[in-house]
Protein backbone atom coordinates (compact mmCIF):
# COMPACT_ATOMS: atom_id res chain seq x y z
CA UNK A 1 0.00 0.00 0.00
CA UNK A 2 1.39 3.45 -0.99
CA UNK A 3 0.06 6.97 -0.42
CA UNK A 4 1.31 10.17 -2.03
CA UNK A 5 2.10 13.15 0.19
CA UNK A 6 0.80 16.57 -0.87
CA UNK A 7 3.84 18.54 0.34
CA UNK A 8 6.95 18.33 2.51
CA UNK A 9 5.24 19.34 5.73
CA UNK A 10 2.89 16.38 5.41
CA UNK A 11 5.83 14.13 4.54
CA UNK A 12 7.74 15.05 7.68
CA UNK A 13 4.63 14.59 9.85
CA UNK A 14 4.41 11.04 8.49
CA UNK A 15 8.07 10.48 9.34
CA UNK A 16 7.36 11.58 12.91
CA UNK A 17 4.31 9.30 13.06
CA UNK A 18 6.33 6.25 11.98
CA UNK A 19 9.07 7.05 14.53
CA UNK A 20 6.44 7.47 17.24
CA UNK A 21 5.26 3.88 16.73
CA UNK A 22 8.54 2.15 15.83
CA UNK A 23 9.14 -1.11 17.68
CA UNK A 24 12.45 -2.57 16.52
CA UNK A 25 14.30 -0.34 14.04
CA UNK A 26 14.43 3.17 12.58
CA UNK A 27 16.67 4.12 9.65
CA UNK A 28 16.80 7.76 8.54
CA UNK A 29 18.70 9.23 5.63
CA UNK A 30 17.69 12.86 5.65
CA UNK A 31 20.25 14.46 3.35
CA UNK A 32 19.79 17.75 5.24
CA UNK A 33 18.34 17.42 8.74
CA UNK A 34 17.66 20.21 11.20
CA UNK A 35 15.28 22.75 12.64
CA UNK A 36 12.19 22.28 14.78
CA UNK A 37 10.90 19.22 12.93
CA UNK A 38 14.17 17.32 13.42
CA UNK A 39 14.30 18.35 17.08
CA UNK A 40 10.84 16.77 17.42
CA UNK A 41 12.13 13.64 15.68
CA UNK A 42 15.08 13.31 18.06
CA UNK A 43 12.80 13.85 21.07
CA UNK A 44 10.40 11.19 19.78
CA UNK A 45 13.32 8.82 19.22
CA UNK A 46 14.47 9.35 22.82
CA UNK A 47 11.00 8.65 24.21
CA UNK A 48 10.54 5.58 22.02
CA UNK A 49 13.95 4.17 22.96
CA UNK A 50 12.92 4.46 26.61
CA UNK A 51 9.76 2.51 25.87
CA UNK A 52 11.27 -0.08 23.51
CA UNK A 53 14.55 -1.42 24.85
CA UNK A 54 15.20 -3.41 21.66
CA UNK A 55 14.82 -0.39 19.33
CA UNK A 56 17.88 0.33 17.15
CA UNK A 57 18.24 3.73 15.41
CA UNK A 58 20.59 4.68 12.56
CA UNK A 59 20.70 8.20 11.08
CA UNK A 60 22.63 9.68 8.14
CA UNK A 61 22.67 13.47 7.89
CA UNK A 62 24.70 16.29 6.43
CA UNK A 63 26.14 18.43 9.24
CA UNK A 64 25.53 21.72 7.41
CA UNK A 65 22.07 22.56 8.83
CA UNK A 66 22.46 21.03 12.29
CA UNK A 67 22.35 23.73 14.95
CA UNK A 68 23.13 23.66 18.67
CA UNK A 69 19.74 22.28 19.78
CA UNK A 70 19.95 19.31 17.44
CA UNK A 71 23.59 18.57 18.27
CA UNK A 72 22.84 18.65 22.00
CA UNK A 73 20.06 16.07 21.59
CA UNK A 74 22.22 13.88 19.33
CA UNK A 75 25.07 13.91 21.86
CA UNK A 76 22.68 13.01 24.69
CA UNK A 77 21.22 10.09 22.73
CA UNK A 78 24.69 8.82 21.80
CA UNK A 79 25.84 9.02 25.41
CA UNK A 80 22.75 7.29 26.80
CA UNK A 81 22.49 4.52 24.17
CA UNK A 82 25.92 4.09 22.54
CA UNK A 83 25.02 0.59 21.31
CA UNK A 84 21.53 1.47 20.08
CA UNK A 85 21.67 5.03 18.69
CA UNK A 86 23.98 5.50 15.70
CA UNK A 87 24.39 8.92 14.08
CA UNK A 88 26.72 9.49 11.13
CA UNK A 89 27.47 12.83 9.47
CA UNK A 90 27.70 12.66 5.68
CA UNK A 91 30.27 15.35 5.03
CA UNK A 92 30.47 16.60 1.47
CA UNK A 93 33.41 15.11 -0.42
CA UNK A 94 35.19 17.74 -2.50
CA UNK A 95 37.82 17.16 -5.22
CA UNK A 96 39.30 18.96 -8.17
CA UNK A 97 37.85 17.84 -11.50
CA UNK A 98 39.46 18.39 -14.88
CA UNK A 99 37.17 18.95 -17.89
CA UNK A 100 39.53 18.95 -20.84
CA UNK A 101 41.44 22.18 -20.37
CA UNK A 102 39.02 23.62 -17.81
CA UNK A 103 39.26 22.95 -14.08
CA UNK A 104 36.52 23.12 -11.49
CA UNK A 105 35.61 21.92 -8.00
CA UNK A 106 33.08 19.12 -7.78
CA UNK A 107 31.45 17.66 -4.68
CA UNK A 108 29.81 14.38 -3.72
CA UNK A 109 27.12 14.14 -1.06
CA UNK A 110 24.46 11.80 0.24
CA UNK A 111 21.25 12.98 -1.44
CA UNK A 112 18.97 10.14 -0.33
CA UNK A 113 15.84 10.99 1.68
CA UNK A 114 14.24 7.94 3.23
CA UNK A 115 12.84 6.73 6.55
CA UNK A 116 12.28 3.01 7.20
CA UNK A 117 10.67 1.64 10.35
CA UNK A 118 10.50 -1.98 11.48
CA UNK A 119 11.40 -3.16 7.95
CA UNK A 120 7.75 -2.66 7.05
CA UNK A 121 6.87 1.04 6.83
CA UNK A 122 8.69 3.69 4.82
CA UNK A 123 8.71 7.28 3.56
CA UNK A 124 10.77 7.99 0.45
CA UNK A 125 11.02 10.91 -1.98
CA UNK A 126 12.63 14.32 -2.25
CA UNK A 127 11.90 16.08 1.06
CA UNK A 128 14.73 16.76 3.50
CA UNK A 129 14.13 16.17 7.22
CA UNK A 130 14.63 19.89 7.82
CA UNK A 131 12.20 22.61 8.81
CA UNK A 132 12.62 25.09 5.94
CA UNK A 133 12.99 22.41 3.28
CA UNK A 134 9.91 20.50 4.39
CA UNK A 135 7.20 23.12 4.14
CA UNK A 136 3.90 23.46 2.27
CA UNK A 137 5.92 25.29 -0.38
CA UNK A 138 3.31 28.02 -0.69
CA UNK A 139 5.04 30.80 1.22
CA UNK A 140 8.48 31.85 2.43
CA UNK A 141 9.57 30.21 5.66
CA UNK A 142 10.89 32.43 8.43
CA UNK A 143 14.69 32.46 8.70
CA UNK A 144 16.09 33.09 12.17
CA UNK A 145 19.07 35.38 12.63
CA UNK A 146 20.95 32.63 14.46
CA UNK A 147 20.59 30.27 11.51
CA UNK A 148 23.68 28.68 10.04
CA UNK A 149 25.27 30.12 6.90
CA UNK A 150 23.87 27.27 4.80
CA UNK A 151 20.39 27.71 6.29
CA UNK A 152 20.29 31.37 5.27
CA UNK A 153 20.89 30.45 1.65
CA UNK A 154 18.65 27.41 1.18
CA UNK A 155 15.34 27.90 -0.58
CA UNK A 156 12.83 29.54 1.74
CA UNK A 157 9.94 27.79 0.02
CA UNK A 158 10.57 24.34 -1.42
CA UNK A 159 8.24 21.54 -2.40
CA UNK A 160 9.02 17.92 -3.31
CA UNK A 161 7.10 14.71 -3.93
CA UNK A 162 7.17 11.79 -1.49
CA UNK A 163 5.29 8.59 -0.80
CA UNK A 164 4.42 6.79 2.43
CA UNK A 165 4.14 3.03 2.16
CA UNK A 166 3.59 -0.25 3.94
CA UNK A 167 5.30 -3.18 2.30
CA UNK A 168 7.71 -5.66 3.82
CA UNK A 169 9.32 -6.32 0.46
CA UNK A 170 9.83 -2.64 -0.44
CA UNK A 171 10.89 -1.67 3.09
CA UNK A 172 13.43 -4.52 3.22
CA UNK A 173 14.90 -3.37 -0.10
CA UNK A 174 15.14 0.25 1.11
CA UNK A 175 16.68 -0.89 4.39
CA UNK A 176 19.38 -2.90 2.63
CA UNK A 177 20.18 0.11 0.46
CA UNK A 178 20.31 2.35 3.55
CA UNK A 179 22.92 0.16 5.22
CA UNK A 180 24.99 0.13 2.04
CA UNK A 181 24.99 3.92 2.28
CA UNK A 182 25.80 3.80 5.99
CA UNK A 183 28.82 1.56 5.35
CA UNK A 184 29.94 3.79 2.47
CA UNK A 185 29.82 6.98 4.53
CA UNK A 186 31.44 5.27 7.52
CA UNK A 187 34.43 4.57 5.28
CA UNK A 188 34.42 8.08 3.83
CA UNK A 189 34.60 9.60 7.33
CA UNK A 190 38.05 8.05 7.66
CA UNK A 191 39.21 9.57 4.38
CA UNK A 192 41.13 12.88 4.23
CA UNK A 193 38.37 14.37 2.09
CA UNK A 194 35.64 13.73 4.68
CA UNK A 195 35.12 17.30 5.85
CA UNK A 196 32.53 19.95 5.11
CA UNK A 197 32.51 21.60 1.70
CA UNK A 198 33.92 24.94 2.89
CA UNK A 199 36.54 23.29 5.13
CA UNK A 200 37.76 21.15 2.27
CA UNK A 201 37.96 24.05 -0.18
CA UNK A 202 40.03 25.98 2.34
CA UNK A 203 42.37 22.98 2.83
CA UNK A 204 43.03 22.27 -0.84
CA UNK A 205 46.68 22.78 -1.64
CA UNK A 206 47.93 24.08 -4.98
CA UNK A 207 49.27 20.58 -5.73
CA UNK A 208 45.88 19.01 -5.05
CA UNK A 209 44.08 21.65 -7.08
CA UNK A 210 46.17 20.81 -10.13
CA UNK A 211 46.32 17.02 -9.89
CA UNK A 212 44.07 14.98 -12.22
CA UNK A 213 41.60 12.43 -10.85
Amino acid sequence: RVMRCVHGEETNEWKLELIRHARYSVEISGNFCGGAVFVRALEEIGRRMDERRELQVHILSSPELLLAAERKLIAALQERWPLRFHFLETNTIVKKVLWGRAEDLRSRENHVKVVVCDERYFVVGGTNFQQQMGSEGAHDAEVQWNSSLYERFVLTASRDMDVVGRSEEAAAHLRRYFFRLFRHWSADRRAPYAVSFHERVAQLSEEELSEPL
